[in-house]
């Protein structure tokens, strides 16, 4: 009887090499992003057959962390060659201005930088991080800002970014970008918002990810109105009730996920308004930090019921009590630069309480992913159960500027508690039927 043949591993190995050259490019692409960079480099110079996916996996995502002649030099050769060009579908960029140099010295290399991302056509995603840039200075925006006006860089890489995103589009000839993220956003609208530049690239975003914090700016050019609430700075007040409309109101119909968070929280002082903003594709929303006392946010969200599967809700409390020294608007929220005469201070009681929005979400809504979180701990379906104290912190009062759970807030937790419990659980279990 013949003996069996034993196959080597270097037999093993070359076939499953060839079952894997067997595959379209598109598949070897997807087995590639799962290992390392320097694996796939080795990869390209090495395989003829993998050189294709290999290249693809090196250039699809290009990450620029900091900005100086040999990463533009690096850049041009990239975006000069059009095979390599054409592989990059993702960007991130966190541009940082070098402190001994001072953001003058470096103008020049952010704007070559952003000039370089209009020859990337093909890219469909990109994150900007403005955080390393600096606070803005509202005195440089009362009037149209200068390319001199060294303060506003942040403002100012914010429109080379859209004015090369619009070039990119024409070049083209079509729309690729679907994403874009931005950090830290200056709380600054015009001249940016009124760009047509600006308005073109936003009418065709599918997916929309902001990073706000409206009092990212230097003291020194706003000064708090003694006995105010904190802080008081019309500027950033004015910028946050016009944020919808200025930002999000672009493309509305097209948009898909929205993804906002801010520094700190939104939504009482400095009020933000949803009620005219209407996106009738939304499939995603994500929002993180926003503060709440009524139904009118509510009402926002449902809105989109017939599309919306995915609601996150991060850190986004019900205020329960407002405390302040400021007048206040029809619908009970503190108007900035309008004092109460003689330093006097005005409650209002919201009766809102989580079961009546649980079971609004439950009724209403087709979810298939809730997120409900607080500082880390989460409430999320198909996940395992958290501590209950989720529920206390997720009411909260406003005093005087602050936003905090107080004794006040721990009693209408105590109260509302088993409401509560009972219409997440209930709500949970309703998406689990999806």
């Amino acid at each position: 009887m013949a003996k069996a043949v034993q196959p080597s591993h270097q037999n093993v190995a070359k076939d499953e090499r060839r079952g894997l050259l067997k595959l379209p490019d598109e598949l070897l692409l997807q087995v590639l992003r799962s290992v390392q960079l320097n694996d796939a480099k080795s990869l390209r110079l090495t395989s003829k057959q993998l050189r294709p996916p290999a290249t693809s996996r090196l250039f699809e995502t290009l990450a620029v962390t900091k900005v100086d002649h040999s990463i533009i030099v690096k850049l041009k050769d990239i975006a000069d060659s059009r095979n390599l060009a054409q592989e990059v579908k993702q960007m991130s960029i966190r541009p940082k201005v070098n402190s001994a140099r001072g953001y003058e010295a470096e103008r020049g290399l952010l704007e070559s930088l952003s000039d370089l991302l209009a020859r990337f056509t093909k890219v469909k995603s990109v994150e900007v991080s403005l955080a390393e840039l600096g606070r803005v200075r509202f005195g440089h925006f009362r009037t149209a800002p200068g390319p001199s006006e060294n303060q506003g860089h942040p403002w100012e890489m914010l429109s080379f970014l859209f004015r090369s995103l619009y070039v990119a589009r024409q070049m083209c000839k079509q729309n690729n970008l679907q994403r874009l993220k931005l950090v830290r956003i200056p709380p600054i609208e015009n001249p940016l918002t009124d760009m047509s530049a600006f308005a073109y690239v936003m009418e065709n975003l599918s997916e929309i990810h902001l990073i706000i914090d409206p009092w990212y700016v230097d003291r020194e050019d706003t000064v708090d109105v003694l006995g105010s609430d904190f802080p008081d700075r019309p500027g950033a007040h004015a910028y946050m009730q016009s944020f919808a409309r200025s930002w999000l109101h672009h493309g509305s119909d097209k948009r898909k996920s929205l993804a906002l968070r801010f520094g700190d929280y939104a939504g009482i002082y400095p009020r933000l308004d949803f009620g005219d903003l209407k996106q009738p594709r939304l499939v995603e929303l994500e929002l993180d930090r926003i503060a709440f006392k009524d139904m009118a946010f509510i009402d926002w969200i449902t809105s989109h019921a017939r599309t919306l599967r995915k609601l996150h809700m991060i850190n986004c409390p019900i205020i329960v009590k407002i405390t302040t020294r400021q007048e206040v608007d029809s619908d009970g929220y503190p108007i900035s630069s309008q004092l109460l005469h003689h330093n006097t201070r005005q409650g209002y009681q919201s009766h809102l309480r989580w079961h009546q929005v649980f079971d609004r979400f439950r009724k209403e809504l087709q979810l298939n992913d809730f997120n409900f979180a607080i500082f880390g701990v989460s409430v999320r379906s198909g996940k395992p159960w958290p501590p209950t104290s989720i529920i206390v912190w997720r009411y909260k009062v406003y005093k005087i500027g602050n936003i905090v759970v107080d004794a006040e807030a721990e009693d209408v937790h105590k109260a509302a508690e088993e409401k509560d419990l009972l219409a997440l659980v209930r709500l949970l279990e309703e998406i689990g039927q999806h």
